[in-house]
């Protein structure tokens, strides 16, 4: 039994000195971070780091020198900073944002460390402000942003990270602020700017292909035409003419 009970023992101290610990310091002799590495130099197991005041910084796991598994990161003062899933050194699946002031920030979807499906950013008083949807990496589909209280302030559409077709901007209310149509960046077509709540005052303008301006404006009262605008190029001003 006794050559049996060594080559155990044998295979039981290889096995445990595949594995070695590591630490970092910082120049005070604070700790910087905590971790095991594999005969190989590759870190593998739990990893943690600190800042300079004693705080835990990040907290997760490597496989073979990748991140794996659910990571969760901090501010310095304490509060979250991140948290979610990385899978073969990538982040993967929701993922949750935060302000210094522990509110959340943004939750996010990723596929291969790249946003990929619905997204929601908040203020720092926990307020939705926009939702969206990101292809990718890139936006695409429809975008909204929001009021304070919840309500949609405008929404555009996206394609490949370019506002692209119709987008529309609210008053509080939820009546028209202005409306238009984005191609590639510039806007195009007919766009409404509305002076009343009730959208019966309103100014219409062309925008030429490259976001240029038609020289003349139709100005609506009560949701009738009263007036038209030139714009003289060479002074630069604009003289509205009533309709009568």
């Amino acid at each position: 039994m006794k050559p049996i009970l060594y080559l155990f023992l044998l295979i039981f101290f290889v096995s445990c000195s595949s594995q070695q610990e590591k630490s970092e310091l910082y120049p005070n002799g604070q700790l910087l971070s905590k971790f095991s590495v594999t005969n190989d130099g590759l870190k593998n197991g739990a990893y943690v780091t600190y800042y300079e005041n004693g705080q835990k910084r990040s907290e997760g796991n490597y496989e073979n020198d990748k991140q794996t598994g659910f990571w969760t990161t901090w501010f310095e003062n304490g509060n979250k900073s991140s948290e979610g899933n990385f899978v073969n050194g990538l982040q993967d699946g929701e993922w949750k944002f935060y302000h210094k002031n522990g509110k959340l920030q943004q939750i996010n979807h990723f596929m291969n460390n790249q946003s990929e499906g619905e997204f929601i950013d908040f203020n720092e008083n926990g307020e939705k402000t926009r939702k969206g949807t990101c292809i990718n990496g890139l936006l695409n589909g429809k975008s909204y942003e929001y009021y304070p209280d919840g309500k949609v302030s405008s929404e555009l559409t996206y394609k490949d990270n370019k506002p692209y077709g119709p987008f529309i901007e609210y008053f509080p209310g939820g009546n028209f602020r202005a409306k238009g149509t984005w191609q590639d960046t510039v806007m195009v077509g007919d766009y409404f700017i509305y002076d009343s709540l009730d959208n019966s005052n309103y100014r219409k303008y062309f925008f030429y292909t490259g976001s240029v301006y038609s020289d003349t404006g139709l100005v609506y009262k009560n949701n009738k035409l009263v007036q038209y605008k030139i714009y003289n190029k060479e002074d630069g001003k604009e003289r509205y003419v009533d309709i009568k």
